[in-house]
């Protein structure tokens, strides 16, 4: 899914989580505080996760109140509370701009399934399993602790079961949950999801640029930093996917991880960045050259 642009007039953002990639194409003057460059290119942390583009219902002459976060001054952990300014600034009229959304990760490729569905039942089965296991590896990896407490375990179940109205022994969300398990502990996987082996890392980390006379927006599925290098990974959900095939199932999202790759290099400029896809079905892992 892709970013979205906000509407509405004099909206404030007063904390800041997750990163969020954004090129503006505004000017912001500072209204307190030193952020540094503020201009084109700079990113966005909100709260919300929602972005502003400068366009999307908001007019010239309304105010937003914002946080700049530039990522290259603030290193890869981001501004500390006493680092950001409240900024302030009529927003200039822009042109539409043509609009690239990615592609969403759970899409299957349908060149190199060997058993694609042939009715809407099949169709929408499979988008339902790629939805609950982003979402079971989502709650899971913000809580890796959770796994050691069956009650933690059974709230994190119970609750990705009510999201999608399944029924908590639903047969199809223990084979999910199982194998969402198995992603977080397969050796070559888990370097990925447990704490002890990075510094920091986020889900879900929505991207919106601008790439010449394009607007690119989508989201990262999740983002891990080392300390050195930064990993971009997109889960794929194939139920064939297997060691031997990963090379063909990953041709097609290769454009997708490029855009990914863009939006983190202008977050940190300067920092390697690594683009995996991470095929849940063989915990297989395919990583894109640079």
């Amino acid at each position: 899914s892709g970013g979205d642009a906000v509407s509405g007039a004099d909206i404030s953002l007063d904390a800041y989580s997750d990163p969020v990639v954004v090129d503006t194409g505004v000017e912001v003057e500072p209204g307190g505080g030193d952020t540094g460059d503020t201009g084109e290119g700079a990113a966005i942390s909100t709260i919300s996760g929602q972005v502003f583009d400068g366009s999307g219902g908001l007019s010239t002459g309304d105010t937003i109140e914002l946080y700049i976060w530039d990522g290259a001054s603030f290193g890869g952990d981001g501004p500390d509370e006493g680092d950001l300014g409240a900024l302030s600034s009529p927003l200039a009229a822009l042109p539409a701009p043509a609009v690239v959304e990615i592609t969403p990760s759970a899409e299957p490729a349908p060149s190199v399934l060997a058993a694609p569905p042939t009715s809407e039942q099949g169709t929408r089965q499979a988008k339902l399993r790629g939805q609950v296991l982003h979402l079971l590896l989502d709650r899971l990896s913000r809580a890796p602790e959770a796994r050691a407490s069956e009650e933690q375990a059974r709230a994190i179940l119970q609750g990705v079961a009510e999201a999608f109205q399944l029924a908590a022994d639903d047969a199809r969300l223990r084979d999910w949950w199982a194998e969402a398990l198995a992603v977080l502990d397969a050796p070559q996987t888990r370097p990925l999801f447990d704490p002890a082996c990075y510094r920091c890392a986020w889900n879900e980390v929505p991207l919106l640029y601008r790439d010449g006379p394009y607007q690119v927006s989508g989201v990262i599925d999740r983002l891990v930093d080392d300390g050195e290098t930064l990993t971009i990974v997109d889960y794929k959900t194939h139920t064939q996917a297997r060691p031997e095939n990963l090379v063909q199932l990953a041709a097609p999202y290769r454009e997708q991880l490029e855009h990914y790759r863009e939006g983190v290099h202008r977050l940190w400029p300067g920092r390697p960045v690594r683009a995996l896809l991470l095929f849940t079905a063989c915990c297989g892992i395919y990583e894109y050259d640079p």
